[in-house]
Parts: C-alpha cells; sequence; structure tokens
C-alpha cells in the first residue's frame, strides 16, 4: 500500500518546487542579460574599428552613421 503524504510534506515540496522554478526563472534572467552585454561589446568594438576605417579613409557619411550607432549602444550599455 502506498503510503500518503501528511499536508505538512506536501506544502513544503510545492515550497521548493516554487523557489526552485524563481531560481531558474533568475538564472535565466542574468543568463540574458550576460548575453546581451556580451553582444553590445563585440558590436562596439566592430564599429570602433569600422570608425577608424572610416576616418582612415574620409568617408564622412560612413563616420557619422556609424558615431550614431555606436552613442546608441553606448546607451544601452550605460543604462
Amino acid at each position: 500500500m502506498k503510503a500518503r503524504k501528511s499536508y505538512t510534506e506536501l506544502m513544503k515540496e510545492t515550497a521548493m518546487s516554487i523557489q526552485k522554478k524563481i531560481e531558474r526563472t533568475e538564472q535565466n534572467f542574468f543568463i540574458e542579460m550576460l548575453l546581451s552585454e556580451i553582444t553590445l561589446k563585440a558590436e562596439k568594438n566592430r564599429l570602433k574599428r569600422n570608425i577608424d576605417h572610416a576616418l582612415d579613409v574620409r568617408d564622412y557619411q560612413s563616420f557619422i552613421e556609424l558615431t550614431k550607432r555606436l552613442q546608441d549602444i553606448n546607451q544601452k550599455l550605460n543604462a
């Protein structure tokens, strides 16, 4: 015969299950934040290289466009 769990045991299991779900959600949130920051930093570095190249070849239009995009990324990183 199968032993039945007491009300207290069921409540503990439920609380533990909810706590684990919360921890997983928090972990996923922090992982997404980390990946977003890594992606933005990589894009920032790429834009800096492209800005340098635009300056080297005296491409004013590209320089303006790239610096605006770099400013947007800097705002996202500092927010």
